[in-house]
């Protein structure tokens, strides 16, 4: 998602270099926000999982780096990932430069767990939040991963792969938020085409 200091807006890009946006663009909640990934599922998920290569927090123009995270070592940084909410070790893992993350029966406004969340003040009031999904196992259910721009349950923006009811595959891609606990309509999704992964 690129933020532009009043609204978020959505790209995807299967090789990353050609990007294509998703859905419409959605005003960011007012007051404080957290800025970081999350993985759900709306049905019980104990072994799927999803897997996060890197994540990057930059301004716009700026190119790579900011306050972002390639997932090196055994455990995240907590200074840079200082907003977790809900925070579950026993559902995630750092290793083999990847963040790994158990799915959790809950949907965002659900009290799920593990948000991987930093502060704004990470970073400039425009920015270009950014990830990169390797493994993700989850089929069907509406599992779904991605990134999320958090101020509370009701608040929130998320920018996410997701595989809805029966499907066997990741589907489509959404930039959907909710505000005063409803989620604005309409919210178009990008389909994402059989094999593309």
């Amino acid at each position: 998602p690129v933020f532009d200091g009043t609204q978020i807006r959505g790209y995807s890009s299967p090789d990353g270099t050609t990007w294509t946006q998703v859905g419409q663009p959605a005003n960011l909640p007012t007051g404080t926000v957290r800025l970081g990934m999350f993985a759900l599922g709306n049905a019980a998920a104990t072994t799927v999982t999803a897997e996060f290569d890197w994540f990057t927090l930059t301004t716009p123009g700026s190119g790579s780096g900011g306050a972002g995270d390639d997932f090196t070592g055994t455990s995240l940084d907590k200074t840079r990932w200082n907003a977790i909410q809900r925070e579950d070790t026993s559902l995630y893992k750092v290793e083999n430069g990847a963040l790994t993350a158990t799915l959790v029966q809950a949907d965002v406004a659900g009290g799920n767990k593990n948000y991987f969340l930093q502060t704004a003040d990470h970073t400039s009031p425009d920015y270009v939040l950014e990830t990169k999904r390797s493994a993700w196992t989850f089929v069907g259910q509406f599992r779904q991963a991605g990134i999320l721009i958090w101020q509370d349950d009701n608040n929130y923006v998320k920018f996410n792969a997701i595989s809805d009811g029966t499907n066997t595959r990741i589907n489509r891609i959404e930039n959907r938020s909710k505000v005063a606990g409803t989620v604005t309509s309409p919210q178009p999704n990008l389909d994402v085409p059989a094999g593309v992964t």
